[in-house]
């Protein structure tokens, strides 16, 4: 039986990320991935492979703390940036309902409204404290935006460029890049299918055909007769 292995979704779709730069000739070799949507997840890329942590759950940028707050987040604790600049927080923030569609979101936002202007302009502070914190402890070049903060990306690009411009120690000898990403709507499910793909064509000793004599169970073709009578 095949081995069945886990990915998160942060991590899959920086895969995703990855494999369509290479492939039109703009390579990341180090870069931070953020996804954001009702959570907040993240994926950081270092000399062109991805650092998942001791146990595999690195990346939750959505539960790092960034001020003190009232909204319980999904973990249970209040203050992370889930709880300000997550799907859920904007939306609410814009007047809408968690269930309103996006679109809702977009259509306040092309009408220049102001409380959906403030909620965005809020959220992109609070995720830009969050970012400088990472860039200045993992000193990573490159931020590629996804998910909604993609959607929100013309909105979002100068304000974060400007926190970050502040709070980044190296910001004043090194450029810090934030993009948007390539990766299409279903970059989570592209990105998992491509990582299987590959490690399916770098093993290939493992899809090898075993030898008769090492099975553990009779082929079809060599399976023992049996006659019974009465």
């Amino acid at each position: 039986m095949p081995a069945i292995s886990f990915l998160n979704s942060a991590d899959a779709g920086a895969y995703a990320e990855n494999y369509l730069r290479n492939k039109h000739g703009e390579p990341l070799s180090d870069f931070l991935y953020v996804s954001g949507g009702s959570g907040i997840d993240a994926a950081l890329m270092k000399n062109g492979s991805f650092d998942a942590g001791y146990h595999g759950w690195a990346g939750e940028l959505g539960h790092v703390y960034v001020a003190e707050g009232t909204n319980v987040c999904s973990c249970g604790n209040t203050g992370c940036l889930e709880s300000f600049a997550g799907q859920n927080a904007i939306m609410a923030a814009s007047g809408f309902s968690q269930d309103s569609p996006i679109g809702n979101l977009f259509a306040a936002l092309m009408r220049n409204e102001t409380r959906a202007s403030k909620a965005v302009a809020s959220a992109a502070d609070y995720l830009g404290l969050a970012l400088a914190d990472f860039v200045n402890i993992c000193d990573v070049p490159t931020i590629v935006l996804d998910g909604l903060y993609s959607k929100l990306f013309e909105y979002l690009k100068e304000p974060l460029l400007l926190k970050l411009s502040k709070r980044v120690l190296s910001s004043k000898w090194a450029k810090i890049n934030v993009l948007k990403s390539i990766s299409t709507s279903n970059s989570v499910a592209f990105g998992a299918a491509w990582k299987g793909i590959t490690k399916f064509i770098d093993t290939p000793s493992r899809w090898k055909k075993q030898i008769k004599n090492k099975l553990n169970y009779y082929p079809i073709t060599d399976t023992p007769s049996v006659t019974l009578s009465e």
